[in-house]
């Protein structure tokens, strides 16, 4: 619970988008995250934390939502006859199930983002 208490504290104080590392250093975080546990313990409770259901995790790792997701924009959104599509790529870092290979972009992996405009 406490470090559930440390997260909220921090999305109240405007704090949620510094890296906790940071807010529970011994030298430069503040005291009200500091007090009640280390940086090692919370990073230990929040590694072994999780909030999904393990019988649909095989589903979302085989990609279900994304083709839900998909679905439900070929559904509502129609193209028009005159249509610019560009595509644009997002760098990241790190394990992501939705990261791409680009080979002909400067940043080899990232995510896919593509925009679609209507010229009439």
């Amino acid at each position: 619970m406490v470090g559930i208490g440390i997260q909220l504290r921090a999305g109240l104080n405007n704090d949620a988008f510094k890296p906790f590392d940071e807010l529970l250093s011994t030298k430069t975080g503040p005291a009200i995250y500091r007090a009640p546990m280390s940086r090692n313990r919370f990073k230990e409770l929040k590694r072994c934390i999780t909030f999904e259901e393990m019988s649909t995790c095989a589903a979302r790792k085989n990609g279900e939502h994304g083709k839900r997701f998909i679905q439900s924009f070929q559904i509502n959104y129609k193209a028009a006859p005159y249509i610019t599509i560009h595509e644009s790529p997002l760098s990241l870092r790190g394990k992501y199930l939705f990261k791409v290979y680009m080979q002909s972009k400067p940043s080899k992996y990232g995510l896919r983002l593509m925009l679609a405009d209507i010229h009439i």
